[in-house]
């Protein structure tokens, strides 16, 4: 017969804080069924216990135990700026233990104070707003915003993206939102409130206690880049999330009006082709700080060439897939139209020995080029009363790919695709899904 005696519990770890939720975590044996935790308003007489069904309070004796193996919860639809103190007990088959000692905490205040500038072009900037929920409600939030030498304050429309004056604008409760028709290179002072509906007491509306500043607006000299720019950020749009991915850093033009250096650079074990004509929009590479560090080192540079549609896809899985992988809207990805679609055998004019040629891999190129000869890899996109074409810069391991020749019949042209790139070695491929990283979006 197991005789399981009644247990004491250490005092609760308390975690993220925000104004309305708390998150705690315990440590306890495996003996334990359950726990039950109780908390209260410091002050305050009466406990309550939190509901694991719903994480509220609830009055004693009510709702359902968390479970002992859980290990945590976060507690929701407590106030804001108050003093909180809270403990917790177990229980074994035999029973109850004592309740621990007592852990305090305090809620700030529900401002919506973390506010961060995603995108700024010349003349609009996208942010994202965090905005805290109450319970279950989705609280709407209305901005506005002024140049910092003005006096007067305009309202944002949030479903047009334009300051209209104060009293006409519109709420927003996606944290989401884009002010456009801005003067270029003017510093902007930015406030929002928030009608804070999930309050146990009626509507407030919560202020900033000092209006955010966003960076000046950059006054990027280069007509073609701001057009490129914006064409990205059009595309990128549907899916708003991704246009945290963008990263200034990383931007460069090389227009023929902005790269008047050489062509061709060395990077990692072969040549670095410059991507001439185009504009670079850096990316983030949510690779680990040391890979993505020895990646720039040590990898060569690369393109792959790829349309709008598939684009998203692209970044949000954060690399590129072989055909027959599954994309993120769940779909199969297929050897376009018009490309090799079965395995056969050739000659590599590189190596000069015979292999089977597989297109179920992934492509890339040295040339920039290559990649946007004919319509075999782009296909264009129209914003604004222009079209573009977009590719990725890559990093790619050396080792882990093969190198042959052109597969878009430049040769039997007599086509030159790249002076800088032979025919018969301007092709990379590779069954290996893990050995490249993104670095950038080329817009033309």
């Amino acid at each position: 017969v197991t005789v399981t005696t009644l247990i004491g519990m250490q005092p609760l770890v308390v975690g993220k804080i925000t104004c309305c939720t708390a998150h705690f975590e315990w440590d306890v044996p495996d003996v334990a069924v359950n726990i039950a935790i109780r908390c209260r308003k410091v002050g305050a007489e009466k406990w309550q216990h939190v509901n694991s069904r719903t994480n509220t309070l609830v009055p004693l004796g009510e709702g359902i135990a968390p479970r002992a193996q859980d290990r945590s919860i976060v507690l929701r639809g407590l106030e804001e700026k108050t003093k909180y103190e809270i403990a917790a007990c177990a229980r074994t088959t035999s029973g109850w233990g004592s309740y621990s000692q007592k852990t305090f905490f305090e809620t700030p205040p529900a401002n919506c104070d973390v506010l961060k500038c995603i995108e700024a072009t010349s003349t609009s900037v996208t942010l994202r707003l965090n905005v805290p929920s109450f319970k279950d409600g989705r609280d709407k939030v209305s901005i506005r915003c002024k140049k910092e030498t003005d006096s007067d304050w305009l309202e944002l429309d949030t479903s047009k993206g334009t300051l209209v004056p104060q009293g006409s604008g519109t709420t927003n409760s996606e944290g989401t939102f884009t002010i456009k028709d801005l003067e270029e290179g003017k510093k902007y002072l930015l406030d929002t409130s928030r009608d804070a509906k999930g309050l146990p007491a009626s509507p407030v509306t919560v202020k900033l206690g000092e209006p955010f500043v966003f960076r000046d607006l950059p006054a990027t000299s280069c007509a073609m880049f701001r057009r490129c720019r914006a064409a990205l950020l059009s595309k990128l749009s549907e899916k708003p999330i991704l246009l945290e991915h963008l990263i200034d850093s990383g931007d460069k033009c090389f227009c023929s009006g902005c790269h008047t250096d050489y062509a061709v650079y060395k990077r990692g074990t072969s040549d670095y082709v410059l991507p001439v004509g185009w504009c670079r929009i850096g990316i983030k590479t949510h690779k680990p700080p040391a890979l993505e560090q020895l990646a720039f080192e040590r990898w060569n540079p690369c393109y792959h060439g790829t349309s709008p549609e598939h684009l998203l896809d692209v970044l949000c899985c954060g690399q590129l897939l072989k055909p027959g992988s599954s994309t993120p809207k769940g779909g199969k990805l297929h050897v376009r139209e018009g490309h090799i679609q079965k395995v056969f055998k050739r000659t590599n004019a590189h190596t000069g020995l015979r292999e089977d040629f597989d297109p179920l891999q992934v492509f890339f190129s040295p040339s920039i080029r290559y990649c946007s000869y004919g319509r075999a890899y782009m296909t264009e996109y129209a914003y604004s009363g222009h079209r573009y074409r977009f590719a990725l810069q890559v990093r790619i391991q050396p080792g882990t790919y093969s190198i042959g020749q052109e597969t878009v019949g430049a040769m039997r042209k007599g086509d030159i695709i790249d002076p800088y790139v032979p025919n018969t070695a301007i092709e990379w491929y590779t069954s290996e899904l893990h050995t490249h990283m993104i670095t950038g979006v080329l817009v033309q």
